[in-house]
């Protein structure tokens, strides 16, 4: 179960100083873009989805326009549960490849 969901308007040149979070974050941005570094990668992000593992540090710069998100802060045992269902999910992986391949 999520320990947070918060609806997000960003915009007007805001920047977001180096940081990080304690908890693993979804965001969903349905609108806008910015600019995000994560290391010495820089990277702007756009309408979609991301995941945010915890406690990586990252900055963000928001232009001009609004930007909108949707954060799901995960508590520790659901980024735990989240990153087992993936293995498991991956481990799958080749034997769906070689079911479609028979059809």
């Amino acid at each position: 179960m999520p320990d947070a969901i918060a609806a997000l308007r960003c915009g007007g040149f805001l920047v977001a100083a180096l940081h990080n979070h304690e908890q693993a974050r979804l965001a969903y941005v349905p609108m806008g873009r910015y600019l995000k570094w994560i290391g010495r990668a820089e990277g702007e992000r756009s309408p979609g989805a991301m995941f945010e593992p915890p406690h990586v540090k990252h900055a963000e710069r928001y232009g001009h326009d609004d930007v909108r998100m949707l954060l799901i802060e995960l508590s520790a045992a659901c980024f735990d549960a989240l990153a087992s269902a993936y293995v498991r999910i991956r481990s799958y992986q080749p034997f769906r490849k070689n079911s479609r391949s028979a059809d």
